[in-house]
């Protein structure tokens, strides 16, 4: 049996203190699953402290803490930190995880996406919450109302500059970068078709990513039927004190209630928070907070035995797991018309919905329920799965992830590839793989010496007749490093272009790697490279994924012009005799603010890299006054390596 070593992401776990839905889930499902897979639990505590606990025999064994070298602020509004992506790269790593679950990106941040994307990496992603459509993270409005997810985006802009102070926030860069980090998930879980829904309707490219839809609460729940008395007599209030689980509804009508002679019971809260006036107080009954964890909240239902609970969320629950709790007890609950709480009463039973109204006619509706319309009537509990069926989905859910192909081929497929293309027994492929592995740069260098290019003509025929770069491309492109650029780039382009229908040039495409990358985030992608092997490399691979937005062009076709909002150019100009001339090409093809993202290692001439040109010597450090010269003006540098360029009027 394959143990798959799983690293959860969340923002806060219940043994920390911290009482929730999601604290509640994750404790959960690492208890459950622990045995059929390994688990480690990640989130920040302060802006300079990363923490991962990790669990053996079903319980938490060691804690490790991460101090950061500077302050990362937890939730930061519109910001990607390469310190923090580089640092989850690391843990990633250092961990050996087969995939990340996201249970929630709030503290954590989305970099963490994005390094686990890196590294090839599968990503599950959880929606317990609509944190990633919005920074209110229940949908409530500055009125505290459902707001539905405007259409108009400057309705959201206003609300989230005032709710959050954060005067000129936009909600167009907050959903573009979380449109990008749910991308990368390999699978969506969400609790309920209306969180899917929801999720949809914010970003519709998620119709099409793999999906499932899961209960997060391990409770094991039958058929059965219940009469309800004749007269009610006992309800009960389940959950923490907050406006969004209808504080303020629920202030309103319990005097209503008590006064038809119903002792109201709270469970979850306290008298303080509630300010009942004496005679109100009296027909009340606080029961205190609860820790939530399995059978205890259950345990307090049986004991008090409600007629009915009263479970009034103001906000759409994505599961909603006081219902599971109350549906547990055999207790039916009465809810609003919102969300998955009636989502799940309308598939389920167990309860009654209260139709959508004002704050006076949802007060009335409740009360003509409880004193005319429950009273002596059946209600049914259907039998919903049961808690070990739940952790084998969950188990089977893992399981399916690791076997979901990455968009970027795997070393067995780039090596069957490059056995396809060039007709050589795959044996001699693998081992020219490997010493390249061992010895970076040997395949290129030794051919080199052994062809001993000298005119411009000899070095182009060596580029397009050499099998060396096969090899060579496929072991730089596996460098860590080298696939971070990709990532940079793609989120530098997300805040300062957006997301799609953006053209890209990728200028000297080797065997096709960016080209691969980009066209996943749904880039139009004309690679250039001079031709010969790695081109047709490159036409393979995207062939065999059937990527129909990547074109190709070959020597001494040139790029169009004025045509790309953005193009990378890695490891091209030490190779060419005419640097300049590249960085011309570069220029003229982009449109005016367009961006060029450039490297360079004009300092590496030595034995080890031949094809590195003796000539280009005199452009050390000048990268920027060249590209300048031909309208390319310097704006910044990604990663120690990658030159920004933008492109200006002449």
């Amino acid at each position: 049996m394959l143990i798959i070593r799983i690293l959860i992401a969340t923002h806060s776990p219940l043994w920390r203190g911290n009482i929730g839905g999601t604290e509640l889930f994750t404790e959960e499902l690492v208890t459950r699953l622990d045995g059929l897979n390994q688990f480690w639990v990640l989130y920040r505590v302060n802006e300079d402290q990363i923490v991962i606990d990790s669990f053996m025999d079903k319980g938490l064994v060691t804690t490790h803490s991460y101090q950061l070298k500077g302050k990362v602020e937890l939730n930061r509004f519109v910001e990607f930190s390469t310190y923090l992506y580089d640092i989850y790269i690391q843990i990633l790593r250092n961990l050996n995880i087969d995939v990340l679950h996201i249970q929630h990106f709030m503290m954590v941040g989305h970099e963490i996406s994005h390094a686990a994307s890196t590294l090839g990496i599968p990503i599950m992603s959880s929606m317990h919450d609509y944190y990633t459509l919005c920074p209110s993270y229940n949908l409530l409005n500055n009125s505290n109302v459902y707001c539905g997810i405007p259409d108009n985006l400057e309705i959201c802009d206003a609300c989230i500059s005032q709710k959050f102070n954060a005067p000129g926030a936009h909600m167009l860069q907050w959903r573009l970068q979380f449109q990008s980090a749910l991308s990368l998930s390999t699978l969506i879980h969400y609790p309920s078709e209306f969180s899917r829904d929801l999720a949809f309707k914010a970003y519709p490219v998620l119709v099409n990513k793999a999906s499932v839809i899961l209960a997060t609460s391990f409770e094991t729940i039958e058929s059965t039927e219940k009469t309800i008395e004749s007269k009610i007599s006992k309800i009960c209030i389940l959950g923490y004190y907050a406006v969004q689980k209808g504080a303020i509804l629920i202030r309103e009508i319990i005097p209503e209630i008590i006064r038809n002679g119903i002792v109201v019971y709270f469970i979850g809260s306290s008298e303080e928070q509630w300010s009942f006036d004496h005679d109100v107080l009296n027909n009340c009954r606080f029961l205190g907070s609860y820790d939530g964890r399995h059978g205890n909240v259950i345990n307090i239902l049986k004991e008090i035995n409600p007629d009915v609970v009263l479970i009034l969320s103001i906000w759409p629950e994505t599961f909603m797991r006081t219902l599971t709790e109350s549906w547990s007890a055999h207790v039916p609950a009465i809810v609003l018309d919102i969300g998955a709480q009636s989502e799940r009463v309308r598939e389920h039973g167990g309860g009654w919905i209260v139709p959508k109204g004002t704050l006076l006619e949802i007060k009335e509706t409740i009360l003509k329920m409880l004193m005319i319309e429950i009273p002596g009537n059946k209600v049914n509990f259907t039998k919903v799965c049961s808690d070990t069926e739940l952790a084998i989905e969950y188990h089977r859910t893992y399981e399916t992830i690791m076997r979901i192909s990455p968009y970027i081929d795997t070393w067995d497929q780039i090596i069957d590839d490059i056995t396809e293309l060039i007709g050589a027994p795959r044996d001699e492929v693998v081992d020219s793989m490997q010493r390249e592995l061992i010895h970076d740069g040997s395949s290129v260098a030794n051919e080199w010496i052994k062809v001993n290019p000298k005119t411009d003509l000899e070095i182009m025929e060596f580029y397009q007749n050499t099998r060396a770069y096969l090899y060579d491309l496929a072991g730089v492109n596996a460098i860590t490093e080298r696939k971070k650029w990709n990532h940079l780039v793609h989120v530098f382009l997300m805040y300062n272009i957006g997301i799609g229908n953006i053209k890209l040039l990728d200028y000297g495409c080797g065997i096709g790697n960016d080209a691969l990358f980009f066209a996943n985030k749904n880039y139009d992608i004309v690679c250039f490279d001079v031709g010969g092997f790695n081109l047709k490399l490159a036409e393979l691979r995207c062939r065999k994924l059937d990527l129909i937005n990547v074109q190709f062009i070959g020597f001494p076709q040139l790029p169009r012009k004025n045509e790309f909002h953005a193009a990378i150019c890695f490891e091209v100009l030490e190779h060419v005799s005419d640097p300049v001339s590249v960085l011309r090409n570069i220029s003229d093809s982009l449109v005016i603010g367009a961006f060029a993202f450039i490297t360079e290692s004009f300092e590496l001439i030595d034995a080890k890299y031949p094809s590195h040109l003796e000539s280009n010597r005199v452009y050390i450090h000048r990268l920027n006054d060249i590209a300048d010269a031909v309208g390319l003006s310097y704006v910044t540098t990604l990663a120690n390596r990658v030159l920004i360029f933008k492109k200006r009027e002449m």
